[in-house]
């Protein structure tokens, strides 16, 4: 019996996760935070074994995954900037993690956005082999930045070692879209970042400076990986 909603769809853990090995990188995160993209999980393997590895040298005792909803808020729940499942662990084939809540009033807790979005259920299998004792915290974010801020300096004040973890793509389907290169360039000197990013929201929230690594375009999204510096 699993508890995950998304197997099978955008991951099978047996399969993809034979496969997967952290490398420790030249490139590691100075402020404990990487990004990771989104997508089925056979596609972009190698790009989540490389973030990881910037972060392969922290013994986190959090683990936050800050991921974009695609999906419509419902008007309930717009009071608050993030939404994070009530499950207190999720089980799948081969892996079980542990879900941290700690007591942050801008944050309500609703399975059904879970049950819609991939984002943060696809890194559960990962982050069991990188970090098996380390409880996770799953975010998706409703659209307010500033409060998003004020949430990540809650929980960098409550933790010794949070380790961030953004899931984000760049969309290129549309016209009014920056062209990449201009959204990474603004990442690297931690400037306003243009639209493009699915998790520009967090992108804006967490701030500071990015090291991008390698990069791929599958079906006009272009999926990368970075560590915060």
């Amino acid at each position: 019996m699993t508890d995950t909603f998304h197997h099978d769809v955008f991951y099978n853990e047996e399969k993809d996760m034979a496969d997967f090995a952290i490398k420790p990188s030249a490139i590691q995160t100075e402020n404990n935070a990487i990004i990771v993209p989104h997508a089925r999980l056979c596609e972009i393997l190698p790009l989540m074994e490389e973030a990881f590895g910037y972060a392969s040298h922290i013994n986190p005792d959090l683990i936050v995954i800050l991921a974009p909803l695609h999906s419509p808020v419902l008007d309930e729940d717009l009071e608050y900037c993030a939404i994070t499942t009530p499950q207190k662990s999720v089980q799948g084939r081969t892996f079980k993690i542990s879900i941290a809540h700690p007591l942050f009033t801008d944050i309500v807790q609703k399975i059904s956005y879970f049950e819609e979005e991939p984002a943060c259920e696809e890194l559960y299998p990962l982050i069991s082999k990188a970090f098996p004792e380390t409880e996770v915290m799953p975010l998706l974010s409703t659209g307010h930045v500033t409060r998003l801020r004020r949430l990540i300096d809650e929980i960098r004040a409550s933790f010794k070692c949070p380790l961030f973890i953004l899931s984000t793509n760049i969309s290129l389907q549309s016209a009014k879209k920056q062209d990449p290169s201009v959204i990474f360039e603004a990442m690297k000197k931690g400037t306003e970042i243009p639209a493009g990013p699915c998790g520009r929201l967090w992108l804006q929230a967490f701030g500071g400076r990015w090291k991008v690594g390698s990069s791929a375009t599958k079906n006009s999204v272009v999926h990368f990986c970075a560590a915060n510096v």
